[in-house]
């Protein structure tokens, strides 16, 4: 068992994950969240998020104020959600372990209610932070701002996160599957779901969203 962030016992623990699941949050971990590489979530991380996707938005005042906003509400969010939560702004930080049980929960609350969460199903940690996340990166990925993202924008946002273990313009043509040559952004927030929940090592579109791991174990 493990403490949520009321002290009380959560039932639910990583070790219900499948590998392929584990391997998919870590994957996340690495590639979207810990920009600093030290195996840990902190300020700095989404500071330096912040200014990443501010390069990329092309000096656009509306779209940096959004990648503004949403950076301080997901990370709010992400270490109040934290049963590990420190209250010395220093000292806040998530690791990968406490990463997994996080997304462990989440997972749990999704399956019961057979959609996203707002909140686990303890009730204590909300997940509304999440929706901001999605809709900051789709709107990184969407380079023109057309509400839709193409082949190229979808692999210069993952080449511009130093993605390279396999081929991304592969991986868009597979989350595409019955959707066009475009992704929409309910497309993407299906996609995103899909990659979240999906325990089978298998051919599902959403499997694809940030690389090919559906070889993972």
């Amino acid at each position: 068992m493990t403490e949520n962030t009321n002290g009380t016992a959560d039932n639910h623990t990583s070790e219900n994950l499948s590998p392929f699941l584990k391997g998919k949050y870590e994957h996340i971990f690495h590639l979207l969240y810990d920009i600093q590489h030290d195996k840990k979530l902190s300020r700095q991380d989404f500071m330096k998020l912040q200014k990443k996707l501010v390069e990329m938005s092309k000096k656009d005042s509306e779209k940096i104020r959004l990648i503004q906003t949403r950076i301080g509400t997901v990370w709010t969010g992400i270490m109040k959600g934290s049963r590990f939560y420190r209250k010395n702004d220093l000292q806040m930080h998530v690791n990968v372990s406490e990463w997994i049980h996080y997304w462990t929960d989440f997972r749990e609350a999704a399956k019961a209610g057979n959609d996203w969460p707002t909140a686990s199903l303890s009730g204590n940690v909300d997940y509304k932070w999440h929706s901001e996340f999605i809709d900051l990166i789709f709107d990184a990925m969407d380079e023109n701002g057309d509400g839709t993202i193409v082949e190229d924008e979808y692999v210069g946002f993952m080449k511009s996160f130093a993605y390279t273990d396999d081929d991304p313009a592969h991986n868009f043509t597979n989350i595409c599957q019955r959707n066009g040559d475009k992704i929409d952004r309910a497309h993407f927030k299906n996609m995103w779901y899909q990659y979240l929940m999906d325990e089978e090592v298998a051919d599902s579109p959403g499997n694809f969203l940030f690389g090919n791991v559906t070889g993972s174990s």
